[in-house]
């Protein structure tokens, strides 16, 4: 899937046919990372329902078996015959800490930082975002986010966070994260200001600092988590939405 939405997959994809065909003959370990839908999976796992090598496939189910495969989840996909694992979240001091890791927020209480924590799931990317966010305005920032009412489901949370993290962003910073949320990959400071005629380098900076985009150092290139250019996206959407509603 790209970013929830499903794609199609068929059997005759050149990538599929080239996994099926190591498969027949190595031994691997298949990665299947940000899963969204059972039957997507299984369909890369040529599953049936019973979570037993499709029947119907033209390869030999007892060497397709030859290859482990890891899914990541965050909708809590359930295969059968698969052993889930629960990797869990960051504790109350963890993500304190991760607060904390701003100057600025030291001196909240622990007791509103815990608040805090438990308001971002003790998940690290929404506590890095929502902590650089309150960093800049401390006291009207945890305030206003202690009053926030969030989602007890994760996709609803991390939308609801996101949401009042971007909203604190001033309109410049609002309109280069949108530009860089275009990227499907990661891309360097040259290609956005290629691809957008414009410099951007000091925005680029404050999006890191503020936790929305990452540095892969080794590549010298920015890169943005799937879950934030999904949501970042979604405010593209509803700007042009909003846009065509006053035609």
């Amino acid at each position: 899937t790209n970013g929830g939405e499903r794609v199609d997959r068929s059997i005759d994809d050149d990538g599929l046919n080239k996994l099926y065909e190591t498969a027949l003959t190595k031994v691997g370990l298949l990665l299947i990372d940000d899963a969204w839908h059972e039957d997507d999976v299984r369909s890369l796992l040529m599953l049936d329902d019973t979570g037993s090598t499709s029947s119907s496939s033209s390869t030999n189910s007892s060497s397709f078996r030859s290859m482990c495969a890891i899914v990541t989840t965050r909708n809590n996909l359930v295969v059968a015959g698969a052993k889930v694992i629960d990797v869990g979240k960051l504790n109350d001091v963890d993500s304190i800490n991760v607060l904390k890791s701003f100057d600025q927020n030291r001196n909240i209480s622990d007791d509103d930082l815990k608040k805090i924590a438990t308001k971002c799931g003790h998940i690290a990317l929404a506590l890095s975002i929502v902590g650089a966010a309150i960093a800049k305005n401390n006291v009207l920032a945890v305030n206003r986010l202690l009053e926030l009412v969030v989602p007890k489901e994760m996709d609803g949370k991390m939308n609801a966070l996101f949401k009042w993290s971007f909203e604190s962003l001033d309109e410049k910073l609002r309109v280069v994260l949108q530009h860089s949320s275009s990227f499907p990959f990661p891309f360097t400071k040259q290609s956005f200001k290629d691809a957008f005629d414009c410099d951007g380098r000091m925005d680029l900076q404050q999006l890191l600092n503020r936790g929305w985009l990452s540095w892969l150092k080794d590549d010298d290139r920015f890169a943005m988590h799937d879950v934030v250019r999904e949501y970042v996206q979604s405010t593209i959407e509803k700007k042009r939405q909003l846009q065509l509603s006053k035609l």
